[in-house]
């Protein structure tokens, strides 16, 4: 955790009701970012990734929740303790959100532009003639081509990039400091991928604005992020750079994920995958959550969970090989450059 973080998250947990019981969804998550930076949030699907962004903003309706502890400080406020209409004032204002799958995610029977406007008019003030030229504004910098035509237009008359688009400007209108981005790529074929991420990176890069990006395709990572957090079982197991992250991983949950990427040179056989199946998050994990899975399992990693080590500067992980008192050749093969082959 740092001091001259924008927004920090400090050992979140959190219980879901559901009808076969209490889902233990997040199990202390601790994540910061900071102004300027994009920060990606990785991950295999159930991770904890979405459930993180929504819990911070306060999406689960009371009833849902069985118990929720922890800490999210934003502008010297805990967004846990808010009454609704404080975080109200925060959330869509200061903290935008990009929701998953732009082809359900905009109200079908609203105009893009009444969408968009609601924003304004919700937590700007603004009078209506006034919202109508920010709209156009807005959906001009996002990169909307004729956007007096799109605005009157509804969602399905739009195709998946453009309602991205819109929905980047929606999330956009408060003016806020950070915007949560949760699979913003996901069903767009890849042409219309690198430009929502040329997008998002330039608006990163002009407004000095904080980027919180979910994700599960570590290519997009390498593409726009600058530092990486990875998840597992509602737990964040590694932190670093991307360089970090991505050519010397420490955890070996993430090294199954580089694992299975496909390789453009070398052995370009059937791909590798990670054995086993994630943990039932309907019981409670003692120790590491990874370890009925993990080929580099000692005995202590049954029964206690192991804290962020330091692997280098900037580079934490959730694993007892780094522990000083680690297996000799376990140690070893953690601490190499690159995952183990």
């Amino acid at each position: 955790m740092t001091t001259d973080a924008l927004l920090q998250i400090d050992d979140l947990r959190l219980g879901l009701r559901t009808g076969n019981g209490v889902v233990h969804a997040l199990r202390g998550v601790s994540l910061d970012v900071r102004s300027g930076e994009v920060l990606a949030v990785v991950g295999e699907s159930g991770c904890g990734k979405s459930v993180t962004m929504q819990a911070l903003l306060g999406l689960f309706a009371p009833g849902q929740i069985a118990y929720r502890t922890g800490r999210v400080l934003f502008a010297g406020q805990d967004l846990l303790r808010l009454s609704e209409p404080d975080l109200r004032r925060v959330r869509g204002a200061e903290i935008g959100m990009v929701f998953q799958d732009p082809m359900v995610a905009l109200t079908p029977t609203l105009t893009i532009g009444e969408q968009i406007g609601e924003a304004l008019l919700a937590h700007r003030k603004v009078p209506s003639r006034d919202a109508r030229r920010r709209v156009i504004t807005l959906l001009e910098q996002v990169g909307v081509p004729h956007p007096e035509i799109r605005a009157r237009q509804y969602p399905f008359q739009l195709s998946g990039g453009l309602r991205q688009r819109a929905l980047i400007a929606a999330a956009l209108a408060g003016g806020p400091k950070v915007l949560i981005a949760d699979e913003p790529t996901t069903a767009l074929d890849v042409t219309i991928q690198a430009q929502i991420l040329a997008l998002l990176r330039a608006l990163q890069r002009t407004t000095d604005l904080a980027v919180i990006l979910v994700t599960h395709d570590l290519g997009v990572v390498a593409e726009i992020a600058h530092r990486v957090a990875v998840m597992y079982a509602g737990r964040i197991v590694e932190e670093g750079t991307v360089e970090q992250i991505l050519t010397r991983p420490a955890h070996p949950y993430t090294w199954g994920l580089l694992d299975c990427l496909p390789k453009l040179a070398g052995d370009r056989g059937r791909l590798r995958s990670i054995e086993g199946q994630p943990p039932h998050l309907m019981r409670e994990i003692a120790g590491c959550a990874f370890a009925v899975r993990c080929p580099h399992a000692m005995e202590v990693c049954g029964p206690y969970a192991p804290p962020l080590f330091t692997a280098e500067d900037g580079h934490r992980s959730a694993c007892w090989l780094l522990h000083p008192s680690a297996e000799p050749v376990a140690r070893r093969t953690c601490l190499m450059a690159g995952r183990p082959g």
